[in-house]
C-alpha cells in the first residue's frame, strides 16, 4: 500500500493526516481506538505505528496495545463508533485476512450499550455481555485450568464465568457491577509478564468492586486486594454470613468507598501485612472508618495473603474479629 492511499483511509475514519509524515516504511498517528482503550481517553502524543508498503500493511498502538492489519483498525472504529459508512472500506480491506482479537472484541461490543449511574458520582460504562465470548472456556486439563485451581476451588471457575485470553496469556475475570451489568475485565498474566494484571476494553477498576454482583443482605463483608482472594474466601465468607469485594489494590478510591459505605454491612479490611496493605489499612480508616461503626483489620501473617490462607485460618481470622460464630 502507497502512503497516498493509506492517507485517504485514515482520514476516513477520523485521523488528520496534514501534519503526518512517515519515516520510511512506517507512520505514527494518534491512536483512533483511544476513546474507548486508552485510560485518559485521548492520544495527543502518537502512540500507534502503522508499517505499510509490503502486504499485509500492519499497525499497533503501543498505549493500549491493540493492533493487527489495516482492516481491524477500520473495523474497529467503525463499530465503537456507530459508523456504518466504514463498513464497506474495512471489508474491501480484508482481503484474505483473519480477524484479530482485537477486532473481534470490538465487533461484539456493538458500541457502548448505556451509562449507569449508581450510587457513585461517576459514570461507569457498561458493555455487551457477549464480548466475553471471544475468549475461552477454562476446560479441565488445560494450563489456565491447572493454574487456576491451584490457587481457587474448581467450582469457582464457572461460577464467576472465568475465561482464558489465548493472545495475552492471561486468566480474565469479568467485572459485574451489582446490577449484574458488564463493566469490563481483568486479566491475570500465567507468563512472566512484569504487567501482572491487564484492563479489558478500559475498565476503570477504581469505580468498582469485584465480586458486587455477588452481594446478598449478609451483614458483613470482607474488604479484599484481589480477585484470587476473593475467589479463595469467597465461599468459607459466606459460611460466616460475610460477603467478599476486592478493590483491585491495596487502596479504597473515593468510588469504591461510596459504593461500601451504600452497602450498609459491617465491614472488615484483608489487606496483606505489608508496606502497600499498612498504608492502604491507614488509608481505609481515614476515608470509610469515620462512616462506619467497628471497621476492623484483619491481621494476615507477614508472609500470607488471603489467597494462601487455608480454611482453619480464615476461620481463627474470623472469629478473632467479631467472636466465634
Amino acid at each position: 500500500m502507497e502512503w497516498t492511499e493509506l492517507k485517504l483511509i485514515l482520514n476516513q475514519i477520523g485521523v488528520n493526516t496534514e501534519h503526518l509524515y512517515p519515516n520510511g516504511d512506517h507512520v505514527q498517528i494518534p491512536c483512533p481506538l483511544a476513546p474507548w482503550f486508552h485510560k485518559k481517553r485521548t492520544d495527543h502524543h502518537p502512540s500507534l505505528s502503522i508499517k505499510f508498503g509490503e502486504p499485509p500493511t500492519l499497525w499497533k498502538c503501543f498505549s493500549c496495545g491493540e493492533g493487527g492489519k489495516l482492516w481491524s483498525l477500520v473495523d474497529s472504529v467503525a463499530t465503537l463508533g456507530e459508523r456504518s459508512d466504514l463498513n464497506a472500506l474495512a471489508d474491501n480491506l480484508t482481503v484474505s485476512d483473519e480477524p484479530s482479537l482485537g477486532t473481534r472484541l470490538a465487533s461484539a461490543m456493538s458500541g457502548i450499550d448505556s451509562w449507569s449511574l449508581p450510587t457513585v458520582k461517576t459514570q461507569v460504562r457498561v458493555l455487551q455481555p457477549t464480548v466475553l465470548d471471544n475468549f475461552r472456556f477454562i476446560r479441565p486439563g488445560s494450563d489456565p485450568h491447572r493454574y487456576v485451581v491451584d490457587r481457587v476451588p474448581e467450582s469457582r471457575i464457572d461460577e464467576f464465568q472465568l475465561k482464558y485470553d489465548l493472545h495475552k496469556d492471561r486468566v480474565v475475570f469479568p467485572i459485574f457491577n451489582q446490577a449484574h451489568q458488564l463493566l469490563g475485565a481483568v486479566g491475570r498474566t500465567l507468563a512472566s509478564d512484569p504487567r501482572k494484571y491487564y484492563n479489558y476494553f478500559g475498565v476503570e477498576t477504581g469505580k468498582c468492586l469485584g465480586g458486587a454482583d455477588k452481594f446478598t443482605d449478609r451483614p458483613r463483608l470482607f474488604i479484599v486486594e484481589g480477585y484470587f482472594d476473593l475467589l479463595r474466601c469467597w465461599e468459607w465468607a459466606a459460611e460466616r454470613d460475610a460477603d467478599v469485594a476486592c478493590t483491585f489494590k491495596a487502596e479504597i478510591s473515593p468510588e469504591q468507598a461510596e459504593l461500601i459505605l451504600g452497602l450498609d454491612k459491617t465491614v472488615s479490611v484483608w489487606y496483606d501485612n505489608d508496606v502497600a496493605g499498612n498504608r492502604g489499612w491507614d488509608k481505609a480508616e481515614k476515608t470509610i472508618g469515620k462512616y462506619l461503626i467497628g471497621l476492623k483489620r484483619a491481621r494476615l501473617p507477614e508472609d500470607k495473603d488471603v489467597g494462601a490462607l487455608s480454611e482453619r485460618h480464615f476461620k481463627h481470622l474470623v472469629d478473632s474479629l467479631y467472636g466465634e460464630l
